[in-house]
């Protein structure tokens, strides 16, 4: 079973932008990240200059030539999961106004950008941060044990 951390699982999803690549390193027992190289449409260096170039180009080959000791791990979620989350939480909350509000939100078109602006002025706000986070770390966890053969 890997050893990571809700830390390191909470900030894959600061890194893991649709030009970032992330690794389990089975012998550090670490996530690590680093910029898709394989991306022809990728012009962050020009923030870093050749040299950062470099040593990011370096740094990735190891990553992807070394797949015994660098798994893969893929985004564990698009919107159809994203939805899933927040009518989960609707779910759960107690009978009432807000829950009222929020399911009609979420039913419409534009759920997302609905069920925020519901959201923002609920009572529930902080309730969702939270039930958000932690369903987002056990995406996260789903796919690293999946990268890894654990899944069950």
């Amino acid at each position: 079973m890997a050893k990571i951390t809700d830390k390191e699982l909470g900030e894959l999803e600061l890194v893991m932008w649709e030009y970032m690549r992330a690794f389990y390193d089975r012998e550090t027992d670490t996530i690590v990240h680093e910029i898709n190289h394989e991306d022809e449409f990728n012009d962050w260096w020009y923030t870093t200059g050749e040299e950062g170039k470099e040593e990011s180009e370096k740094r990735y080959q190891e990553f992807i030539n070394n797949p015994t000791r660098y798994v893969e791990i893929e985004r564990p979620y698009g919107s159809h999961d994203a939805y899933r989350v927040m009518e989960q939480f609707v779910v759960q909350l107690p009978q009432g106004k807000e829950r009222s509000k929020l399911f009609s939100a979420i039913k419409g078109s534009k759920p997302f950008r609905r069920f925020k602006n519901v959201i923002d002025w609920s009572p529930y706000r902080q309730d969702w941060f939270a039930w958000q986070n932690k369903a987002q770390l056990r995406e996260w966890r789903r796919m690293v044990e999946r990268a890894l053969g654990e899944e069950e």
